[in-house]
């Protein structure tokens, strides 16, 4: 009983002491959750709202070619196609069949977490009977989707450089707060009925 009352007291006093902080944390690119693949899509449709490539004939011949540093672009680059093809572009594998080809520059696509912590982690300690969860007594878990891209226009059959388009972005947020403990309140670009059919609460270790 008075190892007990020594873990609670233990407990109360480290909670007291404990500090606020602001931690950037990074998860592995792969594999991706729930919240973060669907942050990812709605920052590239976020980007796609005033998307425009201008092309001087209507229903031009493109190939599309794809260049980044990110795993995720081809995922881009395929949503960018059936775009083309909703606007009346014809699209193909080949660059000998195109009128132009599109580079699509993917600047950057991905996730990036902040957490914001008062409290006390959750801690186990051999000189501890009982492990301690996590005491929090505030909160903010932001985690945003981004995507910034643009492309480079040239003629398929000379490649010779036309223009180049200005930088599309797209930025998507879900935060999560609690408070007190048990408290916990959601803000999100996500729609709710979205929001609604996944656990988004656990975002998982770092």
């Amino acid at each position: 009983m008075n190892r007990g009352k020594h873990a609670l007291a233990i407990a109360a006093v480290a909670l007291v002491l404990a500090s606020g902080c602001s931690m950037p944390t990074k998860r592995p690119v792969k594999p991706r959750t729930p919240i973060e693949q669907l942050l990812i899509s709605e920052a590239i449709q976020g980007a796609m709202k005033d998307l425009a490539l201008d092309m001087e004939r209507p229903g031009a011949k493109v190939y599309l070619d794809t260049t980044g540093l990110t795993d995720e672009q081809e995922f881009l680059a395929q949503v960018l196609r059936g775009w083309l093809g909703q606007q009346g572009f014809q699209t193909f594998k080949s660059v000998d069949a195109a009128d132009y080809r599109v580079l699509l520059v993917v600047q950057s696509l991905g996730t990036q977490q902040a957490i914001r912590f008062f409290g006390m982690p959750a801690a186990r300690s051999a000189w501890l009977p009982i492990a301690l969860p996590e005491l929090a007594l505030y909160k903010k878990n932001r985690e945003e989707g981004y995507a910034r891209f643009y492309f480079d226009i040239f003629d398929a059959k000379t490649n010779k450089y036309i223009r180049s388009t200005r930088e599309y972005e797209g930025l998507a947020v879900h935060t999560k707060y609690t408070y007190l403990l048990a408290f916990d309140h959601e803000v999100s670009d996500l729609e709710d009925e979205v929001r609604g059919s996944i656990d988004l609460t656990d975002s998982g270790e770092y």
